[in-house]
């Protein structure tokens, strides 16, 4: 899943009681995260991969607007 996240074939995800972001595999999942138009997350999320989440969602309005 990830890798076609990185390919840009998956726009959206559900993110359901893990946090893929500290896996064995983080860096090729936060790359893939940063490449979704949306991401819905609950459960362990922490408080860093949250704000790269924000971060993201924040820079998609800005270019948006622009």
């Amino acid at each position: 899943m990830f890798v076609a996240m990185n390919a840009g074939k998956v726009k959206g995800m559900l993110c359901i009681g893990q946090n893929p972001a500290t896996s064995l595999n983080a860096k090729l999942e936060r790359a893939a995260m940063r490449k979704l138009e949306w991401l819905v997350g609950e459960g362990q999320l922490g408080a860093r991969d949250r704000q790269l989440l924000e971060d993201r969602a924040g820079s998609e309005e800005r270019r948006s607007q622009g």
